[in-house]
């Protein structure tokens, strides 16, 4: 099957913003973020290399990219272990809760009805302020 002749645009011409993505090694890898947050650009940084040499350093990184994201707008999102997600303030990353979360509330709902209490039930804020229920269910 051959495919219908396609009509290609200009790229460059109709980009609004980019996605970069780069090592997050050093302290100078800080103002390359900067300037792309400011041009509008999302930014994938791999973490992967320092993660393993240089764990502090990750840590210090990561406070001054907050630093600027509470300056400059945007935000800063771990992608699994690897790698790190920056938005400028123009795009917001937003996580659906998971699959495995809805089941573990429709579970406590479910034995609450068959005759299960809730006892040693703690509150807890997590860091986006929603209530964690720590709790043990008794007969």
């Amino acid at each position: 099957m051959l495919l219908p002749d396609l009509e290609f645009f200009d790229v460059e011409k109709d980009v609004i913003a980019r996605i970069k993505a780069f090592p997050l090694e050093r302290l100078s890898d800080i103002e390359r973020i900067k300037n792309e947050i400011l041009s509008g650009n999302t930014v994938i940084l791999s973490i992967k290399a320092i993660l393993y040499t240089n764990p502090i350093n990750l840590k210090r990184l990561t406070q001054q990219i907050k630093a600027l994201l509470n300056v400059h707008g945007g935000q800063i999102v771990q992608m699994g272990d690897q790698f790190i997600l920056v938005t400028p303030p123009t795009i917001r990353f937003e996580k659906e809760k998971r699959t495995s979360e809805l089941m573990e509330k429709k579970d406590i709902e479910e034995r609450e009805e068959k005759g299960f209490g809730l006892q040693n039930r703690d509150l807890k804020i997590d860091h986006e302020g929603k209530e964690i229920i720590n709790s043990f269910l008794v007969r």
